[in-house]
């Protein structure tokens, strides 16, 4: 009976978790005349964020346009779209979730005393949230006609595990294109 009430709350709660993907599109855009792409380099990413995060949403983007067929050319002025990609990081700083308490206690008569301590188990974390946005641009006269965003944290993995949790950011994004 416990198993069936802890999956039927595990099945509650992943149905109600939202998306972190938002995506933005020109109604007016047949999305079937991209079949070829440009790089628009002049996407944002400060100086916080890791170039080799930047390198991993890049290639992750080219890898998942390829599987559209949408081939890459180097001349943008030959290109249907152009894209543009930018990622901004934030870090914060999260204290343990799991801490240790010392309590003691004192009654009789009526009357109650007690002390309380706790004490965080762990050292401080450091989580690095990130977002990448993708915008595909008609080139011709220079406007957004698809924009997609996503956000998901790191908090230290190795850099196999990273460009894993990039490419299945950036597939979120682009499983949104072309719009339906």
């Amino acid at each position: 009976m416990r198993l069936i009430a802890l999956l039927s709350v595990l099945i509650l709660v992943t149905a109600c978790q939202s998306s972190k993907v938002v995506v933005d599109y020109d109604t007016d855009t047949d999305f079937g005349e991209f079949r070829s792409y440009s790089w628009q380099e002049d996407g944002e990413a400060g100086d916080e964020v890791d170039p080799l995060l930047v390198e991993r949403v890049k290639s992750a983007i080219a890898n998942r346009l390829a599987t559209y067929l949408i081939a890459p050319v180097a001349d943008s002025q030959q290109a249907d779209m152009l894209v543009r990609y930018t990622v901004k990081n934030s870090v914060q700083t999260q204290e343990p979730k799991s801490r240790g308490g010392i309590g003691v206690g004192s009654g009789g008569g009526g009357t109650a005393f007690g002390v309380s301590l706790s004490i965080p188990l762990g050292g401080e974390r450091t989580v690095q949230e990130v977002e990448v946005v993708i915008d595909f641009i008609n080139p011709q006269d220079r406007k957004v006609k698809w924009r997609g965003t996503n956000r998901f944290k790191l908090q230290g993995e190795a850099p196999e595990k990273i460009t894993e949790i990039v490419n299945k950011a950036v597939a979120e994004i682009l499983d949104r294109y072309p719009p339906q």
